[in-house]
């Protein structure tokens, strides 16, 4: 199938301005417009036509063009209602390509891509980045790799995930131990002591689980390794 690439400044401009496209703020939506950058992000994912592949966010289809071109089954899963109509034109032609309007933090995954495992790739604001990954994984969804492009300001990274079989450590609760991470990195200017107050912890029980895991309480949350994460999470369990 020849069609034009979408990744190009003038091609994205066009359907833009065709479909009267403005980026919304609120979204943090920033359109991609390297074909090199797309392909870059397809490769990091090693995407192969047997594989499944969730897209998250794919905006007027730019790096869904890129997943489709592998001929891999790819489902996007656009928030956006005024970029379904233009998805449905500038994908035009990919037999291979679902796209889904709904919010990737509601939606039923495992309903969605059944008995199988997929991929993941996405070109998410900084914001956001976050809170779609840890719901990913607190769901346990049978993800093998994710990979995705995070913007921040006018720089922006390539993320490659590896989802690992086991857990590197062991924790009492895993739904504790996420409460910990996300305490940790909400004010990442504050003291870990700090961010579990801010998540409803008591200034009390705070000093003893700190102390209990041997963290010293002036340290940011974003200095602390996996162990001790999980450290800190086993000690919260015993002052409920």
């Amino acid at each position: 199938m020849i069609k034009p690439c979408i990744a190009k400044k003038e091609v994205t401009t066009h359907i833009l301005k065709t479909f009267g496209i403005h980026t919304s703020k609120k979204l943090g939506q920033n359109f991609l417009i390297d074909e090199n950058v797309v392909q870059q992000i397809v490769e990091a994912a090693a995407i192969s036509a047997t594989d499944t592949v969730l897209e998250i966010g794919p905006g007027i289809g730019t790096l869904t063009q890129g997943v489709a071109e592998t001929q891999a089954e790819v489902v996007a899963v656009e928030l956006d209602q005024r970029l379904i109509t233009v998805l449905s034109k500038t994908l035009d032609g990919y037999d291979n390509v679902r796209v889904i309007h709904n919010d990737i933090l509601k939606l039923d995954i495992s309903a969605e891509i059944p008995n199988k495992t997929f991929k993941v790739v996405a070109n998410l604001p900084y914001y956001i980045t976050t809170p779609i990954i840890m719901n990913l994984l607190e769901h346990k969804l049978p993800i093998e790799l994710l990979v995705t492009m995070v913007q921040k300001a006018v720089e922006s990274a390539v993320i490659r995930c590896t989802v690992r079989k086991e857990p590197p450590v062991k924790v009492e609760s895993e739904k504790r131990f996420f409460r910990v991470v996300r305490a940790a990195f909400a004010q990442r200017r504050k003291t870990l002591a700090n961010g579990l107050k801010a998540a409803g912890i008591t200034a009390e029980n705070v000093n003893k689980i700190l102390e209990e895991a041997g963290i010293d309480s002036m340290r940011r949350g974003e200095t602390l390794s996996l162990d001790e994460f999980a450290l800190v999470s086993n000690a919260w369990e015993k002052y409920q």
